[in-house]
């Protein structure tokens, strides 16, 4: 078998068209079979990419953004070291040529308002529309990267039952890695809480299966993200299997409350609790279990689950609060009467029982630098069912 040459990467970089061509035809000929690059190194990849990723945004006629558009489709066949031969600028590029987003696409192959080259640039669009195939079809991340960076590929995806098919992935025997993947692509997909009730029930039995084997915290995290975006009719049909590992991760998270940390599964967990009154019980039960010996504290103080909530719904001034005010308002059933100090806010703080769920309520107000009100809020042991 003849040796081929690398691709010459300098004069990618030529303002020249037929320099551009010469090289690239070149490359894609010699290369038409080829399925792997091993000759290149991590440093060479970066500068061939910096090289098509100059030619594609640098408005070169239809030929030789063709030819570059199928370099890096064959570059892309190397499915084991797909990640250094593309980057998030090339892959917005490369759906502009694809027609992917409508406003700026150059190309209009609809009707005929390019009357002239309009078989060249038919030709760019199929070249990128394939150069896509290759790329985001065999790396989820990719993926992610398309849906979350451009608004309007979300919805082709989900015309082309993107939001399905990356379901049926999770039901797949697979790594946590292509687990975490998926997860974040789908979470960009059904954010927008547009998706019918027959797939989001399918997602939200995955999404159990998934949770209770997980063994991996970064991929439990992704699973919390997409709990907290599903419709409330969803969740309705969770199993109680899934309260233990959600407790255990919000106990894990509230080790360092941030709201990156914190927020989704909160958030998670009051919608969980609005939807489904099983799960309701049983996180009320590890949440606000009979106080024992803590009634002669102040609720905030000590190490339990509820104490640390407490601490944060009164002391937290960001986002935090009010989430942690939410779940614990939601575990009492929400049937309170709510008042707020002018600043708090729509802070839950001051609460008053009318039903058997709380039968004590203490607010004491502590003065601070700033003024602020703060409310405490006991629950009386007996009243914990």
């Amino acid at each position: 078998m003849a040796r081929r040459n690398p691709i010459a990467i300098d004069k990618l970089t030529s303002d020249l068209e037929d320099v551009l061509q010469s090289e690239l035809q070149r490359f894609n000929s010699e290369n038409a079979s080829t399925l792997s690059f091993p000759d290149y190194d991590v440093e060479q990849k970066q500068r061939l990419v910096g090289a098509l990723e100059g030619i594609l945004m640098g408005g070169h006629d239809s030929l030789t953004t063709c030819n570059a558009l199928e370099t890096l489709r064959i570059l892309s066949r190397d499915r084991q070291e797909l990640e250094p031969f593309v980057s998030a600028a090339l892959v917005r590029e490369v759906v502009r040529h694809a027609g992917l987003e409508e406003e700026v696409c150059q190309y209009d192959v609809q009707g005929a308002r390019v009357a002239s080259g309009l078989a060249e640039a038919l030709a760019v669009v199929l070249e990128a529309q394939k150069c896509l195939c290759n790329i985001l079809y065999f790396d989820l991340r990719l993926l992610f990267l398309l849906t979350a960076l451009i608004p309007e590929s979300r919805q082709r995806v989900k015309t082309q039952d993107g939001a399905a098919l990356l379901t049926d992935l999770l039901c797949r025997p697979t790594d946590d890695r292509t687990c975490i993947e998926t997860l974040k692509s789908l979470f960009n997909l059904v954010a927008d809480k547009d998706e019918d009730a027959e797939l989001s029930l399918h997602l939200v039995a995955t999404l159990q299966r998934v949770l209770v084997q997980s063994e991996d915290e970064e991929l439990t995290s992704h699973v919390v993200n997409l709990l907290s975006v599903l419709p409330r009719e969803a969740l309705a049909k969770l199993g109680e299997d899934v309260a233990p590992p959600l407790l255990q991760f919000l106990e894990r998270r509230m080790e360092d409350p941030s709201p990156e940390q914190v927020s989704p599964i909160l958030h998670a967990l009051t919608e969980i609790g609005r939807a489904n009154r099983p799960l309701r019980r049983l996180i009320k039960r590890q949440v606000l279990p009979p106080l024992g010996g803590e009634v002669m504290r102040l609720p905030e103080e000590g190490k339990s689950l509820r104490n640390r909530l407490v601490r944060l719904m009164t002391s937290s001034t960001g986002e935090l609060g009010p989430l942690a005010a939410e779940l614990l308002f939601m575990l009492c059933k929400e049937n309170l009467v709510s008042s707020s100090t002018a600043d708090m806010g729509t802070q839950r703080g001051c609460w008053h029982a009318e039903d058997s769920w709380l039968a004590t309520h203490l607010v004491r107000t502590t003065p601070t630098p700033t003024r602020r009100r703060r409310s405490i809020v006991s629950w009386n042991a007996a009243s914990i069912r």
